[in-house]
């Protein structure tokens, strides 16, 4: 009887216990439900926060890239800009030389082909009348044109002239021909412009790396000397050329070279040696007004280097000038030197700026290292454009001043072509061009 007695309020606490803990449990549940709900939210929340902070990282960077191209792109305006007029004339320029760059091409073929034994007047002549030639068949050409026009170099030029070429139109002609023709050169070249001119550049680095020998024909070891050069790619200058050449030369004048081995070969009498590239050969003879063969002149390019008056006139207004203003002269030389150098200068510049753009990759805003050398270039080519400017004027103040001593300078070239007459009364009277400015200089003291 005490059993049921005593396990029926256990009984009852019991139930009153799962009771109890059912209500907690279905509490606990609910509270586990609402904190995954929070969870679940707390996670939605974070990946907002995360792409939020992505994008808020890339506007970030977007807003650096734009600075960056902003002032990438004030730069390259800023850079170019003084190049945009300058460039625009060069366009118009180049489109107008191309529609003609036929004829005129042409025209100056013809000219280093054909005239380079002729003066200056009667070179002119005959491409004026190449050219009304060539308007009458309908093939557009620039109004004058000629080997100056179409070839030139100013740059070269300039170097050229400091290197003693004569500054007349006649030398400049000439100097673009030994430049650019196939053959090698034969000058004639009573007063020896022509071997000096070549003499400067052979002591020239820059110009003639491997140095130069001078030889004559009447030398024993001649054909040793020009093996020598033709192996280690030296210049060659073969002075006091008669009418007949000799015949061991043909194979350097034809250009006789063939593959040995995969090496450029030459033969020169019995021996087969390297070819240089780096190898020049040159000619030049006194005779004043030589008879040269066909054979001989289809194998050389002929060059007339005889002085005109007008280009004596000018050297001499030089040397007086130099003898009267000996400061002038110098600053003047000077000049000369500056501007070479400048243009030089400004033609590299360009070309770099060029080369640069041409090689971008991608944006070009974004290439950063582009446009910081673009800009320093653009520094660099104001100031060079800034000395040009002044050594343009500086130039004109000392012309103007050496151009009171024309009528002397002319005085003298008449003098000199009246000497050189004496010339046909009498071989016996012969006069050398640097004699003849020696004697002005005595005079002078």
């Amino acid at each position: 009887m005490c059993l049921p007695i005593c396990v029926a309020p256990k009984k009852a606490k019991l139930a009153e216990a799962q009771a109890t803990l059912d209500g907690a449990m279905a509490s606990l549940n609910e509270a586990r439900s609402k904190l995954q709900k929070v969870v679940d939210k707390l996670d939605a929340l974070e990946v907002s926060l995360k792409g939020a902070v992505d994008e808020k990282a890339s506007l970030a960077a977007k807003e650096t890239e734009c600075k960056v191209r902003l002032s990438n792109a004030d730069k390259l305006i800023g850079g170019l800009g003084g190049e945009e007029a300058r460039w625009k004339i060069t366009v118009e320029t180049l489109n107008a030389s191309f529609t003609n760059l036929t004829a005129d091409v042409l025209v100056s073929a013809g000219t280093i082909s054909y005239l380079g034994p002729f003066t200056s007047e009667f070179r002119q002549d005959i491409t004026s009348a190449w050219r009304d030639e060539l308007t009458k068949i309908g093939l557009p050409n620039t109004e004058g044109a000629d080997i100056i026009q179409t070839l030139v170099d100013p740059v070269k030029l300039q170097k050229w002239q400091i290197l003693q070429l004569p500054s007349d139109n006649l030398s400049t002609q000439n100097g673009i021909m030994m430049s650019r023709a196939r053959r090698w050169s034969l000058m004639i070249d009573p007063q020896g412009q022509a071997n000096r001119y070549i003499r400067n550049q052979g002591k020239d680095k820059d110009t003639c790396a491997n140095g130069m020998d001078v030889t004559k024909l009447s030398e024993k070891n001649f054909l040793r000397t020009l093996e020598n050069a033709v192996r280690f790619g030296k210049w060659v200058l073969l002075e006091n050329i008669g009418e007949v050449l000799d015949a061991a030369l043909e194979p350097i004048l034809l250009k006789q070279i063939f593959k040995q081995g995969g090496q450029d070969m030459i033969k020169l009498g019995d021996n087969t040696i390297p070819y240089n590239d780096e190898f020049n050969f040159f000619l030049t003879t006194k005779l004043p007004n030589p008879h040269y063969s066909p054979e001989v002149q289809v194998k050389v390019s002929l060059t007339n280097f005889t002085v005109t008056p007008t280009g004596l006139e000018e050297q001499l207004l030089g040397v007086t000038v130099e003898l009267e203003m000996p400061d002038l002269a110098e600053k003047k030389s000077n000049l000369v030197v500056e501007q070479a150098a400048l243009n030089k200068q400004m033609y590299d510049i360009e070309s770099q700026i060029l080369f640069l753009l041409a090689n971008s990759t991608g944006n070009i805003l974004d290439d950063t290292n582009l446009i910081e050398t673009l800009a320093q270039a653009k520094i660099t080519g104001n100031e060079c454009s800034e000395q040009m400017a002044e050594a343009e004027k500086t130039a004109i103040e000392i012309d103007e001043r050496s151009e009171e001593y024309r009528p002397v300078a002319n005085r003298a070239a008449l003098l000199f072509f009246c000497l050189a007459d004496l010339a046909n009364v009498d071989p016996m009277y012969q006069y050398a061009l640097p004699w003849f400015t020696q004697q002005i200089g005595r005079a002078h003291v």
